[in-house]
């Protein structure tokens, strides 16, 4: 049925009630536990090809609530809202085929897939985490392993399915897989020490030299994955005592930061440029970048704000400080591989 502008102008006489007229039919999909994926997929197509009607895509990003509208319309309109869109329903679509089969992907499998959609992995991955926010218990589209563990004592990893893994004492292997509800038990009463290492050549150089007995000892091979920090994060009933050793740089404070993050009970440890510099070799100084300073000084500012019980945060603090007073840094390899 087509109405005319002069007819539109006479029924609203107001730019109100003219706007409340234009505005088209919508309806809400909201990605929950309720719905599932092929709901969602159905009640998008009705909207679409039956009733004619844009969708509203409603979803929850962390506490807040976004909303993305297909087609756009409105003031609201993005260019890229439609991008956005497609990349959650393919994805969507991608997790249902693994789920309805029972099989897994990995994030750079997703990716390879289809690259002119996504771009990048940071984007697949972004939107994978999104999506798990709204399905707690999806499992599909899963990180691919980078971290690795060491174990002195064999360990037992349970999920709710019934199934089980172990981690064989005196062994070095990729970080297992876990989900939100997996346990993880051990041989031993407990550890003597929870190691956390930046650098893979020094994890490597513990584990092969054996030089830490009774202890756990784990590496995310530089920024830590979501898979480390969810194994450090289920493992840290098994000890009190959890240290964390990173470059003297603020990169390495970050890394450090991260960790925390997901266990609170960890300390910082160092390596400090304090350490680095009681060497008196140069050669294991670098001069501060005006991004590491800057990287710094924000951290500091940040940490400010922050009233935490984490026993690591005032090491954190003072190593920022030295850093910024005497304009150095330096890599933890060159003490602990001495």
């Amino acid at each position: 049925m087509t109405i005319s502008l002069s007819n539109l102008l006479k029924d609203n006489p107001t730019k109100r009630c003219l706007i409340e007229t234009l505005t088209p039919k919508k309806r809400s999909v909201h990605i929950d536990l309720e719905n599932s994926i092929t709901d969602i997929f159905n009640l998008i197509s009705n909207c679409l090809q039956i009733n004619n009607e844009p969708v509203d895509i409603v979803f929850k990003t962390g506490k807040m609530k976004n909303t993305l509208s297909f087609p756009v319309y409105g003031k609201a309109s993005r260019s890229h809202n439609s991008n956005t869109v497609l990349i959650l329903l393919t994805l969507l679509k991608i997790i249902n085929e693994r789920a309805t089969t029972n099989t897994t992907s990995t994030i750079r499998d997703v990716y390879y897939s289809n690259v002119p959609l996504f771009k990048t992995q940071r984007t697949v991955n972004y939107y994978v985490n999104i999506i798990r926010l709204n399905f707690p218990g999806m499992n599909s589209v899963i990180p691919a392993q980078k971290g690795l563990v060491y174990t002195s004592a064999t360990m037992e990893i349970y999920h709710a399915d019934g199934s089980k893994m172990m981690l064989m004492g005196g062994t070095s292997s990729l970080i297992p897989y876990l989900y939100e509800t997996s346990t993880i038990a051990c041989a031993v009463a407990d550890f003597d020490k929870i190691i956390i290492l930046e650098k893979e050549a020094v994890y490597s150089k513990l584990v092969q030299n054996k030089l830490m007995l009774n202890s756990l000892i784990i590496t995310g091979k530089g920024y830590p994955d979501h898979l480390t920090r969810k194994f450090i994060n289920k493992v840290s009933h098994l000890c009190s005592d959890i240290e964390i050793f990173v470059d003297a740089d603020p990169d390495g404070i970050c890394i450090a930061l991260n960790y925390m993050k997901d266990c609170p009970m960890a300390q910082y440890k160092g390596i400090t440029v304090a350490a680095l510099i009681n060497t008196k070799d140069e050669d294991n100084l670098m001069k501060l970048t005006p991004r590491d300073s800057t990287i710094s000084r924000n951290l500091l500012v940040k940490l400010q704000r922050l009233t935490s019980h984490q026993k690591g945060l005032p090491g954190i603090k003072l190593a920022l400080q030295r850093h910024l007073f005497f304009g150095v840094k330096g890599e933890m390899n060159s003490m602990l591989l001495r």
